[in-house]
């Protein structure tokens, strides 16, 4: 067999001193340059391939561990510091972002997500129990705080009939601070006091739906995006930590990592 070939299931390596040559069974073929930025890949579903100006893969066999570590060698008598720094790079499988990911994913995205998909579920679930039985009241004033021009926050009070306060927050669009009022009709539950809702514009007696129904929406949505990220983040933090490389010892070796 010629030195400067491998072939394996069709395909044909073929080891040059500035690059590899691939020929699929197809007769196509692709090369890449050890001149050129190039990077050694191990995918999640368990593939090696060299990604540089092309693409070629490893095989999963003996010939394809012949291959692999063809390519490091040439690539090492060609630019030794890349080649080397190619290596580590496989080998440490970037355990480091591995890192950040899993605390992101476990620290940040699912508890956010935990946190809005529950206050969906607590707007929808008190949208119910306000269609079914509600009173209208008053919700005083305590507080309130400029946000932006025109744009403010209020502090809300109120106490039920038996005692119980309920405090909350809302918004106000108005032109200043004086005409904020000192107390808003208040739409609330009797048998479930921490639901409650402001009416449109804040007249009238009926519960403003359509800001319930954005708002369960809003965080519905948000929640599920940040559901899907940690999720995702999680996942593929645990196969990249667990996941078993290939010729890892044999590429420590040749690099003496």
């Amino acid at each position: 067999m010629d030195q400067s070939k491998l072939s394996v299931n069709g395909q044909e390596y073929s080891f040059h001193e500035g690059a590899v040559l691939f020929r699929d069974p197809t007769g196509q073929t692709r090369s890449i340059s050890f001149d050129q930025p190039l990077k050694a890949r191990f995918s999640l579903g368990g593939k090696i391939y060299f990604r540089g100006r092309d693409q070629i893969p490893v095989p999963s066999t003996d010939i394809g561990k012949k291959i692999f570590l063809e390519i490091f060698s040439k690539w090492k008598l060609r630019d030794p510091e890349a080649a080397k720094k190619g290596a580590f790079d496989y080998v440490d499988g970037q355990k480091g972002f591995v890192g950040v990911a899993l605390g992101v994913s476990l620290l940040l995205s699912l508890p956010m997500a935990a946190g809005l998909l529950s206050d969906s579920y607590e707007q929808y679930s008190c949208s119910q129990t306000l269609r079914q039985n509600s009173i209208l009241s008053q919700m005083e004033v305590t507080k309130f705080r400029k946000k932006r021009t025109g744009h403010y926050i209020l502090d809300l009070r109120f106490t039920t009939p038996d005692g119980k306060v309920i405090n909350g927050h809302d918004q106000v669009i108005t032109e200043s601070e004086a005409s904020i009022p000192k107390s808003v009709p208040v739409v609330y539950s009797p048998e479930k006091p921490q639901c409650w809702s402001l009416t449109p514009g804040m007249t009238g007696s009926e519960v403003n739906w359509a800001k319930r129904r954005y708002f369960a929406v809003f965080t519905l949505l948000f929640g599920s995006f940040f559901l899907a990220v940690g999720l995702t983040g999680l996942v593929w933090s645990l196969i990249r930590l667990l996941q078993r490389r290939p010729y890892t010892p044999e590429l420590r070796q040749l690099f003496n990592l």
